[in-house]
């Protein structure tokens, strides 16, 4: 699947593109940036994790970012954010956007905060085979 390009009046979300890595190297060389993510990344390494968020959509038919797209695109039930405990920018900003707390689990190792935010409207009849 394609991914779709999004715009708001202060962002464009769209297809990961080869002359993007320079930029995507420097985030994920920044410590600051990369702590909350899996740590610095260098190189090679974050040449991998950009073709790998590109590959997503390819392979699974959605990314992670979006949320309003994905209740046409995907026919999903809710969107889960996996914030770390640390990262309180993310957790207010999650709480803002009415994500509520699911779980707690570990991703590589590091632990988790699951976030969940149900599809808005009544809830829909299950879809046969599902």
């Amino acid at each position: 699947m394609e991914p779709p390009t999004l715009s708001t009046e202060r962002l464009v979300l769209r297809q990961w593109r080869n002359d993007d890595f320079e930029g995507y190297r420097a985030l994920a060389e920044d410590p600051e940036v990369a702590r909350f993510i899996g740590g610095v990344v260098r190189g090679g390494q974050a040449w991998r994790q950009m073709a790998m968020h590109a590959g997503h959509w390819t392979l699974r038919g959605y990314g992670n970012w979006a949320v309003d797209w994905c209740w046409q695109a995907i026919d999903a039930e809710a969107v889960l954010s996996l914030i770390h405990p640390d990262n309180e920018p993310s957790l207010r900003l999650a709480r803002r956007l009415g994500f509520g707390v699911e779980r707690t689990s570990e991703v590589n190792g590091e632990p988790v905060v699951v976030h969940r935010l149900e599809r808005p409207g009544p809830p829909r009849a299950a879809s046969a085979g599902r």
